[in-house]
């Protein structure tokens, strides 16, 4: 095909989604470019957990219960102690330098608004994460794969956005003046040359006074008169 930089506006403007296509791709090719396409992410498993555990609020993970009664029991243990506690510390004076702080303290090392509340959360239970492990290996290593894939798409479809953008953006441009050039020989051969009795010369003067129009965007007009009508 012809080169893109010597299309006119018309031809430019003339081409299919598949011309179009054809001179990214050849863009592509020119400036060894990856011809990717978009890889797409792995369905994520989506097999429901079969048991609810409780953890107690400002105790952190390191303690979860399957029995909710069980919960409750240390819950009470621990508000009959009131001597539990944890140890902190102060980054600027040394880590290991420590001061005892009564109550629990959550693994977020912030302060809990109700710190022996019991919260519950969905879980598997090792029985059917052991059921499951295989499909867990194989999506991972397939979500693996798909970051891998992705990373690569997104770089190399960065350079192809750079090296097709000056052949696009005239696209748009050619586009554009086309549509335009079409309004204006629609308004010419509708209202002026009807006001102008089909003096080609006084229409255009009409025109011209009321519109930028250039030499390229005449000859246009002129090429492109107003066909007639059947009866």
């Amino acid at each position: 095909m012809k080169d893109w930089k010597l299309l006119t506006d018309e031809e430019l403007a003339a081409l299919t989604d598949e011309n179009v296509e054809f001179y990214k791709k050849l863009l592509y090719a020119e400036n060894g470019i990856k011809m990717l396409v978009k890889p797409n992410e792995p369905e994520s498993l989506k097999e429901p957990c079969d048991m609810t555990v409780y953890y107690v609020e400002g105790a952190g993970d390191k303690m979860i219960f399957a029995s909710l009664e069980e919960a409750k029991e240390f819950v009470t243990f621990i508000k009959e102690h009131r001597s539990i506690g944890h140890l902190c510390h102060q980054s600027n004076t040394g880590y290991n330098r420590n001061y005892f702080e009564l109550g629990l303290k959550d693994e977020g090392y912030s302060w809990s608004p109700n710190p022996y509340s019991i919260q519950s959360k969905e879980a598997y239970s090792k029985e059917k994460y052991l059921e499951m492990q295989s499909q867990l290996v194989a999506y991972e290593s397939m979500k693996q794969q798909y970051d891998k894939d992705l990373a690569e798409y997104e770089k190399v479809n960065k350079r192809a956005i750079e090296v097709t953008a000056e052949f696009l953006n005239t696209l748009n441009t050619a586009r554009n003046t086309i549509e335009r050039r079409k309004q204006l020989t629609d308004k010419f051969y509708n209202d002026y040359m009807p006001l102008a009795e089909n003096n080609y010369h006084v229409a255009m003067g009409f025109m011209k006074k009321a519109y930028d129009i250039s030499d390229d965007d005449e000859m246009y007009i002129k090429n492109n008169p107003k066909k007639e009508e059947n009866a």
